[in-house]
């Protein structure tokens, strides 16, 4: 890392000054000849010097032989076919050789070119072919290994340390913006500034303008013809613009009133013959665009009401997170919103329906960043709930690609611009991961620790060796990419192009097989139940008759044209595979399904004959073991009779004959076991205390139960159904329901139709209000019926035996009818399989 600093001070703060002047010789010793030193001298007569004549150079050039250049051409001549003649063509060379041979100076040129021939020939026998020559070399991969590193930081000069929101580079110049501030309002610190800086790339220790504004910088971007000017989107909902040949104040503002309402997310410029428009959005959910020449009233306002798009109110809109806007794409740019929901505006669009009409269900929380591929536009990249995907504008019910889920949180990501197939991604723990879609999405191609804090923001340079992130903890980080990342092979568009087709087509294929699914679904009829004992509606005397007309079930609700027109499709396929699949044995089976038919309706009629069975044996029983009492009309209110058997006289036989007519009504209503039956003495005197005394203590009972039954009810009379279901909800299960009820009408998550009626059934539960009477009255009804079972007296039946000899013997007869069917398909050879219809009395072959 190149890091230059330059100290700079003030004159006053060298020292003293120096000043120099001109003076003559100073004398400072001066030593004297001495003679008497002269006599001690000696003089030396020989002498070792070494001499040497030639003469030294400190530089020179050396004298090489000259080299012979010559410049000539050469004459390649290589045989081949004239150009009237196919060699393909069998029948013109046999032609055109013949007549070649038969030429004069076919002979001469055989003759010349022998010897040259054998010359080669003899050559390459010389030289051996198999031997290999490269065999002690180790093989190694072909590949190129990828390179990151962090080149410079750039940190915040104030003392209160800001994350950085938002950088963004220059076009022409070595120059990058960036925006500091703190999104949550509650952890502001006091004193906080609000200027944002623009850094020179070669000099990171101080910034080279400070913009100063009234609020945070929320988002900053340079003029992609211009560099001087500058917009930016406030904390406080405004929007302003610079000039850096101007001064460090912004030009214009907008007034408060026409801005936005809440913090700016993003703002951009826009491709306009003026240079001078720009569009910027806010967690408000509408979006704005502007003329930096009369910023007090946007030109254009858009508001995201989703639910209903020309009703544009900002109440029920919803909060814009992050905005992608293409210069080469003109009127059309995307919103990502809170909801996890991206839209592809097009602002050219006649109504706020059709601007809003293309959606993409990408995230289920809200849409960090987008960017589009800078090579393949209708491909673009989101992040949101701790996933990446990759999406074209062609599907817009699953991605193409999903990176897998991290520890670290993700918060931004970025196509590569200098390799189409990769893009990086940042998190919460401070890594930088790059993944190359050539070499697989489940694991990162390579990863480097940028800091231990939080990264905010990713930027990549138009050259694409450079990336600007961002951290929580104020600095601008630099990473150099080289190697793998850099470099870009000829098929590469291609390869990259094909795989994301086979992507596109895999979620098309999908699509349509859910939607042929859900056809089939609502063509699936009611499953009923095929228990052999029908119920009688609650009410009625009679039992239904079931009907033997096949009912016909008319189309499905759909609004949707795509699947009625697949619903005709796929009925005219059906018709033509019925006429196709006739054959010469229809007759053949018409004879079996009409052997089936009469089979099955024979063995219909031994089931009810044995019915009928059943029940005259039990009313022979009824009428030989029914005692005299039970024949007797028993009043809506219990009372006790203590008569003897001559008191009752000459009514007893004619009330005995009105039983039996009723008795071959076949009346089959069970009988209400909670009715006490009454209890009549066997002798002739009846002593009332002794004998009935349970059947007067029970009555005492029931008695008392309904004066407690009227109570309760008095209480509830003040109570609606509904004001009864909320005071017996607890909050929480209110709560519970509601969201998932707002779930559903929004459609947020996917539910099956057996989700929904579990849903609606538990809005509409009953209140629980009276369930401890109920469990007492089954409970005291259980213990009357155990008490009466033990004492085993001759006035009471369970009903429970009979009808469990009742199916043991429909059992037994139904075995014997199978048996007696596979006897019968043994004989004539071949098995069949019923299938029941819907209705009961049609099968299937």
């Amino acid at each position: 890392m190149d890091n230059k600093y330059v100290y700079t001070k003030k004159r006053s703060q060298f020292g003293k000054q120096c000043f120099f002047e001109d003076v003559g010789p100073i004398v400072e010793e001066n030593i004297f000849p001495n003679p008497s030193l002269n006599k001690s001298y000696i003089k030396q007569r020989i002498i070792n010097h070494e001499t040497q004549e030639t003469v030294q150079y400190a530089l020179h050039k050396i004298q090489t032989k000259y080299a012979k250049v010559k410049n000539s051409g050469i004459r390649h001549f290589e045989g081949s076919w004239p150009k009237e003649i196919n060699p393909l063509d069998e029948e013109a060379v046999r032609r055109f050789r013949q007549r070649f041979m038969k030429s004069d100076s076919w002979i001469t040129s055989m003759n010349s070119l022998m010897e040259t021939m054998e010359h080669y020939i003899l050559q390459n026998n010389t030289v051996d072919i198999y031997d290999n020559y490269f065999d002690d070399m180790i093989p190694t991969k072909l590949t190129i290994s990828p390179e990151m590193r962090i080149i410079s930081t750039y940190s915040d000069q104030e003392l209160n340390v800001r994350p950085v929101n938002h950088l963004c580079w220059s076009m022409d110049r070595p120059q990058f913006a960036v925006a500091y501030c703190f999104k949550d309002r509650i952890q502001l610190p006091t004193n906080l500034s609000p200027n944002a800086y623009i850094w020179n790339i070669e000099r990171p220790n101080k910034p080279s303008v400070i913009l100063k504004s009234a609020s945070a910088s929320m988002a900053i971007e340079f003029n992609q013809r211009d560099p001087s000017l500058l917009i930016s989107g406030l904390m406080s909902g405004q929007v302003c613009s610079w000039d850096t040949r101007t001064g460090d104040s912004p030009v214009q503002i907008s007034v408060p009133l026409n801005s936005h309402r809440n913090p700016v997310s993003q703002a951009y410029w826009i491709n306009s013959k003026t240079n001078t428009e720009f569009f910027s959005s806010s967690n408000s959910g509408t979006i704005k665009w502007w003329d930096i020449r009369k910023l007090r009233k946007p030109t254009e306002v858009l508001v995201m009401d989703l639910q209903n798009p020309e009703r544009q109110s900002i109440n029920e809109s919803i909060p814009i997170t992050v905005l992608q806007y293409e210069s080469t794409m003109g009127s059309k740019f995307l919103v990502g919103l809170e909801n996890g929901i991206i839209v592809n505006v097009n602002r050219k669009a006649i109504s706020n329906s059709e601007k809003l009409h293309t959606r993409y269900h990408c995230h289920f929380g809200p849409v960090l960043s987008i960017d589009r591929n800078p090579t393949i536009l209708k491909n673009f990249l989101t992040t949101g709930n701790n996933h990446a995907k990759v999406w074209t504008e062609e599907t817009r019910e699953h991605c193409l690609i999903k990176t897998t889920r991290k520890l670290g949180l993700l918060t931004g990501t970025c196509w590569s611009r200098s390799r189409l197939s990769l893009f990086f991604t940042i998190n919460t723990e401070g890594t930088l991961d790059a993944y190359d879609l050539f070499q697989g999405i489940r694991t990162p191609t390579y990863r480097i620790q940028i800091c231990k804090k939080s990264l905010t923001t990713i930027k990549p340079h138009n050259d694409g060796n450079i990336l600007g992130i961002g951290s929580v903890n104020g600095n601008v980080y630099f990473v150099l990419c080289g190697g793998l990342f850099t470099t870009t092979f000829p098929h590469d568009k291609s390869f990259f192009l094909s795989y994301l087709d086979r992507c596109s087509l895999y979620e098309k294929t999908v699509e349509a097989r859910k939607k042929e699914t859900t056809l089939l679904i609502t063509h699936v009829p009611p499953q009923h139940s095929k228990s052999k004992y029908r119920s009688r509606p609650r009410g009625s005397k009679e039992m239904p008759r079931r009907s033997r007309v096949r009912r016909h079930h008319g189309p499905p609700f759909a609004d949707d044209e795509e699947i009625i027109e697949a619903e005709k499709q796929y009925f005219l396929k059906l018709e033509a595979e019925k006429e196709a699949f006739e054959s010469e044995d229809s007759k053949e089976i018409e004879r079996i399904y009409a052997y089936l038919r009469t089979e099955q309706i024979e063995r219909e009629k031994k089931i009810i004959k044995i019915e009928e069975e059943y029940e005259e044996e039990e009313i022979e029983k009824k009428k030989a073991e029914r005692p005299i009492a039970l024949t007797l009309k028993t009043p809506r209110k219990t009372s006790i009779v203590s008569t003897s058997l001559e008191k009752i006289g000459g009514k007893f036989d004619e009330e005995i004959d009105e039983s039996e007519e009723l008795i071959k009504r076949k009346d089959r209503r069970r009988r209400a076991l909670s009715e006490i039956p009454l209890k009549i003495c066997s002798m002739d005197i009846c002593e009332p205390k002794i004998c009935c005394a349970d059947v007067v203590k029970a009555e005492k009972e029931r008695k008392i139960r309904e004066k407690e039954k009227e109570l309760i009810r008095k209480e509830l009379t003040p109570f609606t159904k509904e004001s009864l279901f909320k005071r017996k909800m607890s909050l929480t299960e209110q709560q519970y329901w509601q969201e998932k009820i707002s779930e559903l009408s929004k459609g947020v998550v996917e539910r099956t139709p057996l989700q929904k009626r579990r849903i609606l059934l538990g809005i509409d539960a009953p209140p629980d209000v009276l369930t401890k009477d109920v469990k007492d009255a089954k409970k005291y009804l259980e213990e009357w019926r155990d008490n009466l079972s033990v004492t085993r007296s001759p006035f009471y039946r369970s009903r429970r035996t009979s009808r469990e000899e009742l199916c043991n013997r429909l059992k037994r007869q139904l075995d014997d009818s199978r048996l007696e069917r596979d006897k019968v398909q043994k004989a004539k050879g071949g098995t069949y399989t019923l299938i029941p219809t819907e209705n009961y009395e049609e099968f299937q072959v």
